[in-house]
């Protein structure tokens, strides 16, 4: 049989449940894991801002894959090690591509997310659940007009 030597888990509903705790069994399972040299990563959709710090600080959580896969942060000294952004051309033709619907658009910049001004302050209005429109106003950063923050920051 082959040893464990890494474990990369999800944060919403694997590490924390619909009800957004992080159990003492799942706290005693990691520290348990590190102890035996099983390397600790969290990997998620998030971006590295919005990953809670309570799985952050476990002891022996190494490293964060965020933003979907696109950034990779060292934990010891919140580096970004690894990163898969995309092209002018990628965010030109997304740009475009929004003009054609409303509904909000969010931008991760060096592990920060960013969103509307409008979506920050009424998420609900794009239908969002009372858990998500609490989420957007404690993880996203507001900009007054994203199409022009995100050409800004290409």
């Amino acid at each position: 049989m082959r040893k464990i030597r890494l474990v990369a888990m999800d944060v919403d509903g694997t590490l924390i449940g619909k009800d957004k705790i992080l159990t003492e069994r799942t706290k005693e399972a990691l520290a348990a894991a590190a102890a035996r040299g099983i390397h600790l990563v969290v990997a998620s959709g998030r971006a590295m801002q919005a990953v809670p710090e309570e799985l952050i600080q476990i002891p022996g959580m190494e490293y964060v894959i965020t933003s979907n896969g696109s950034s990779v942060f060292r934990l010891s000294d919140r580096k970004r090690i690894y990163g898969r952004d995309m092209t002018p051309e990628q965010i030109r033709r997304i740009l475009n591509f929004y003009t054609c619907f409303n509904c909000p658009m969010e931008a991760f910049i060096c592990g920060i997310p960013y969103t509307s001004q409008n979506y920050f302050d009424h998420p609900e209005h794009f239908g969002a659940s009372p858990v998500s429109v609490k989420y957007v106003r404690t993880t996203r950063h507001p900009v007054p007009d994203m199409r022009t923050f995100v050409k800004d920051h290409e």
